[in-house]
């Protein structure tokens, strides 16, 4: 039984979700009657116009315009699925300029072995986002509130270790330094649940200050030393004496640094080599980490950047770790006006990129990063 043109209308108007088709030019074909209430244009004002007159959206609210033609013609070029989530923090602006938070997929219309267009499904994800930053309010408010109790556990731990109350024998050492560890631990996991609710509350300060770029490199590795050594890990460094000193925020860039070099050390097997590079790229400064590692599969890859995902291959070593390093790099990098990207094929390394403006990091009141 194949379904008539009539009932086929009927599907798309029953649709919860805005669907647009474009053609290889990015001209609207076809757009169903949700995206024409979102997008507030009928759709025979809309079919036949070119897809950047009737979709704007917005990297961050208030943020830069980002043309709706630029994911469309990536997904058509690369013959992929592109999805914008709700964490991803677009939005889209109808035709009455109001912004509404954006969920968004895009993908390419193939008629045969030819690319002809894409489809792109939209919603208005707004409640979604509400509900979100509630979820990051709490999480918040909790982390402060465990954050006092775990100071005093590690305040007394340190005083009975350090044996200015009393002598302790070596099994009451033991215990202690078992507690130690764990909450220390624990302070750094609610440490990266602050960061983490900052950054998505926009509460995220920015401090820029005249920074050696090597300098910082150099001691994000020197902190790693106990791992590289376990590990018998070979650490090289090429950097390029042109770069300048960089007006950038020291602790969102130890984070960054901290994180990639602790990835690359964590996920190479040992005897491995791990290869930093930094270098002028255009008006901005590149950072560059590869390593020989267990890579990222591919049909993971899009995940990658996503709030408290961890690859499979990664799960199934074992190999600790919460998932929130990578989520909370790509959010300060794009929140500071640079790029970051990587390239990988599971078992054969990783690389990851990361550029930002040589003019620096512009001033933000807000709440530092934790450590």
């Amino acid at each position: 039984m194949q379904l008539t043109s009539y009932q086929i209308d009927a599907i798309l108007s029953s649709m919860g979700e805005g669907l647009l088709v474009v053609d290889r030019n990015c001209n609207v074909l076809l757009m169903n009657q949700s995206a024409a209430i979102l997008l507030k244009i009928a759709p025979s004002e809309a079919v036949g116009k070119h897809l950047s007159d009737i979709f704007l959206f917005y990297e961050e609210k208030n943020g830069p315009t980002m043309p709706a033609t630029s994911l469309v013609e990536s997904a058509m070029a690369q013959l992929t699925i592109r999805h914008i989530k709700i964490s991803d923090n677009y939005y889209f602006q109808d035709m009455e300029k109001k912004l509404f938070a954006l969920s968004m997929v895009v993908t390419s219309l193939l008629v045969g072995d030819e690319i002809t267009g894409a489809v792109i499904i939209f919603r208005d994800a707004s409640e979604e986002k509400h509900i979100d930053r509630a979820k990051s309010e709490f999480v918040s408010f909790a982390s402060h509130q465990l954050r006092t109790p775990l100071s005093s556990v590690n305040w007394y731990t340190e005083i009975l270790l350090g044996e200015d109350v009393g002598k302790v024998n070596d099994e009451q050492r033991n215990c202690l330094e078992e507690i130690y560890h764990a909450s220390q631990k624990m302070v750094g996991l609610v440490n990266t649940f602050l960061n983490v609710s900052r950054i998505e509350l926009g509460k995220m300060a920015i401090e820029p200050e005249l920074t050696d770029l090597p300098e910082m490199i150099n001691n994000a590795v020197a902190e790693m030393a106990p791992p590289i050594k376990e590990k018998s890990l070979t650490v090289n460094k090429h950097f390029n004496a042109e770069v300048p000193a960089v007006r950038v925020d020291k602790k969102l860039m130890h984070v960054v640094f901290h994180n990639l070099i602790s990835n690359a050390i964590k996920y190479s097997p040992e005897g491995q080599e791990i290869n930093l590079f930094l270098d002028l790229h255009g008006s901005n400064f590149i950072f560059k980490i590869a390593d020989n590692g267990y890579g990222i599969p591919k049909a993971e890859q899009e995940k990658i950047f996503g709030k408290a995902f961890r690859a499979n291959n990664i799960v199934d070593k074992g190999i600790d770790g919460h998932g929130f390093g990578l989520y909370i790099v790509k959010s300060i990098i794009k929140g500071t006006g640079g790029e970051i990207w990587f390239e990988s094929k599971e078992n054969c390394g990783a690389t990851f990129y990361v550029t930002l403006p040589l003019e620096g990091m512009s001033k933000r009141d807000g709440k530092s990063i934790l450590d």
